[in-house]
């Protein structure tokens, strides 16, 4: 049951509840943008070094880490939000959010120059930036996930 405006129950079955949210407005450019930042500074990087100045390629890193930040964000609300509306693709984030978390570390592991000796400072940075990230590596999946489920639920 929904209480209307007035306090009023109304009866709303769960095909009328899932349509709107179903539906994803421009929220997938948050869940795109990290992943195209972050191949670009991937890119850049790995590329053309000679050319790129730092500035640019760390530009490019903090784009990215704020445009997943945001996509963190989005990812989380639009799968409460299909939770919340009974729609029959019920997704669960955080399984993705920390598979995408284990592949953004084990990356920048790789790629960060570590400090001498054991610095537990270090490793807890890249765990927060690494959640953060997540988005940037499975954002495009989890709207491929969506849409197939999604559709497969409408069959």
């Amino acid at each position: 049951m929904i209480r209307t405006h007035d306090g009023r129950r109304a009866s709303v079955d769960a095909s009328e509840r899932s349509d709107g949210a179903a539906q994803i407005g421009v929220e997938w450019i948050a869940l795109v943008a990290p992943t195209a930042l972050g191949a670009a500074a991937t890119l850049v990087t790995l590329v053309a070094p000679a050319w790129a100045s730092e500035t640019v390629i760390h530009g490019l890193g903090v784009a990215t880490f704020c445009a997943a930040a945001v996509g963190f964000v989005v990812l989380l609300a639009d799968a409460d939000r299909l939770r919340e509306s009974g729609a029959a693709w019920q997704p669960s984030a955080w399984p993705l959010l920390a598979g995408g978390a284990a592949v953004a570390a084990g990356v920048l592991l790789a790629v960060v120059p570590r400090p001498d000796g054991l610095a537990p400072g270090f490793y807890g940075g890249v765990a927060i930036v690494a959640v953060f990230l997540a988005p940037a590596v499975v954002g495009p999946l989890y709207l491929a996930l969506r849409r197939r489920g999604l559709a497969d639920a409408e069959r």
